[in-house]
C-alpha cells in the first residue's frame, strides 16, 4: 500500500521526532515496507489492524492527548 500524502491530508497527531531501531528497519526494507508509510497512515487515523475497541479508544485519545496505538502486519 503507498500512502498519497498532499496538502488536503487532515493530520490528526503530530508526530514529533521519530527514531527506530536498525533491526526494525532491516525487517521493514526486507518486507519491502516503508516505514514513511506507516506513520503516515497513524497519522492521519489509519491505526490499522487493532480490534474495533482499541480503534474506538484512540479515538478518544486523540481529543484527550493521550497516547495512540497502531499495529500493521
Amino acid at each position: 500500500m503507498k500512502t498519497i500524502i498532499s496538502p488536503a491530508t487532515k493530520l490528526l497527531v503530530p508526530l514529533g521526532q521519530t527514531v527506530s531501531t536498525p533491526g526494525a528497519m532491516h525487517v521493514l526494507t526486507a518486507a519491502g515496507v516503508s516505514a514513511r508509510d506507516l506513520f503516515l497512515r497513524h497519522c492521519t487515523g489509519d491505526w490499522g489492524d487493532l480490534c474495533a475497541d482499541d480503534k474506538l479508544e484512540n479515538e478518544l485519545a486523540v481529543q484527550q492527548g493521550f497516547r495512540i496505538l497502531s499495529a500493521y502486519m
